[in-house]
């Protein structure tokens, strides 16, 4: 009786066997001589990671173009921290992955974190929820965003951000004298901590 057997299509069979040998040999370092030639060496841009900010400004899809990014890092700046941003903003190519907060994304835990523009996704939510301070900026009332945050905003971030950027450059200047128990003044206070 005979056999037959079944034989996968992706099944590999040995090479023919050959006669031909691989020989060793050395080449002068003068023979090796690399056709392409170095210009400039630009050191990467090392940044810390978002992981590690103390203060960081978030944005999401509530910003309508990613020049807009540009604003929420001036407010960054003035708190001397760090601009992270949601998936969708990674997706369309606004931001780096490694800005990303989020299950796909990074865990943060900073003394603040300012979300603009972002309804509150539970991706995002569970990797920042334990931050120390969360502000929330966004114009429906009804965001999930509100629930975890200590201070909600509700309003445009486009006339909220840049509010929020020229009354904490008044505060740098004045300090005081706006007054103890001014929102802003509480803002900075806790990015210097």
């Amino acid at each position: 009786m005979e056999k037959a057997q079944k034989i996968k299509e992706s099944t590999k069979f040995p090479a023919e066997e050959s006669n031909k040998r691989i020989e060793m040999c050395k080449l002068p370092k003068n023979k090796m001589k690399s056709r392409i030639d170095i210009i400039k060496v630009i050191p990467k841009e090392v940044q810390p990671s978002i992981s590690e900010a103390e203060v960081i400004v978030a944005g999401g899809r509530g910003l309508k173009d990613k020049k807009d990014l540009a604003m929420l890092e001036e407010l960054a700046d003035l708190l001397g921290g760090q601009v992270a941003v949601t998936r969708p903003l990674v997706e369309a190519g606004w931001a780096p992955y490694t800005k990303q907060i989020g299950l796909s994304g990074r865990t943060v835990r900073p003394r603040l974190i300012i979300t603009c523009g972002i309804s509150g996704a539970v991706q995002f939510t569970a990797c920042m929820n334990t931050s120390q301070c969360i502000i929330a900026i966004n114009k429906d009332k009804n965001a999930p965003i509100f629930k975890i945050a200590h201070y909600g905003i509700v309003g445009d971030l486009y006339e909220i951000v840049p509010r929020l950027c020229g009354k904490i450059r008044a505060y740098k200047l004045y300090g005081d004298s706006i007054g103890s128990d001014d929102p802003v003044g509480k803002i900075v206070s806790l990015s210097n901590q």
